[in-house]
């Protein structure tokens, strides 16, 4: 992948929607659109870059993971998922340090969402990623406020 095809991407396209007013959006958002926009279009200026190449292998195992149950049953991740959780895990996986391209960008990452928004199931997408990607032995945390809601993760990912 490369600056001009990403531009196609379903995460580049909801930065453009989200500043074009085609979601509603808080100002918070439209700032971190806005901002990565502006960075991906002047990375030799930054201390970090857009690893393109990272972002092929994410879309690639979106394309593999298919859904076994709910509305979306059938179809792959690919499919499935929307502009935001696509702009939320490129942001966290593909920014890499210039000097250290092993170490991402962001290690922190938040995601507030209302009830019945795919917390669980974007969550599931994200330890699988890592699971993939990062070196053996690595380990990775997924809290939850109850048993139940691990339990739904759980299930999410096998």
């Amino acid at each position: 992948m490369n600056h001009e095809r990403f531009k196609e991407s379903k995460a580049y396209q909801y930065a453009i929607d989200v500043l074009d007013g085609r979601f509603p959006t808080n100002k918070y958002i439209k700032a971190i659109c806005r901002k990565f926009l502006y960075e991906i279009g002047h990375q030799e200026e930054l201390l970090y870059y857009f690893d393109y190449e990272t972002a092929d292998k994410i879309i690639n195992i979106m394309k593999l993971i298919n859904f076994a149950t709910g509305a979306v049953a059938g179809q792959s991740l690919y499919e499935a998922c929307v502009g935001y959780q696509y702009f939320f895990i490129l942001n966290i996986f593909c920014w890499k340090r210039k000097d250290k391209p092993e170490k991402r960008r962001y290690e922190v990452c938040l995601l507030w969402l209302a009830r019945k928004n795919s917390k669980s199931c974007g969550s599931g997408i994200v330890m699988i990623i890592l699971m993939l990607l990062e070196p053996k032995y690595s380990e990775f945390y997924l809290c939850a406020n109850t048993r139940d809601q691990a339990k739904i993760v759980y299930e999410e990912l096998y």
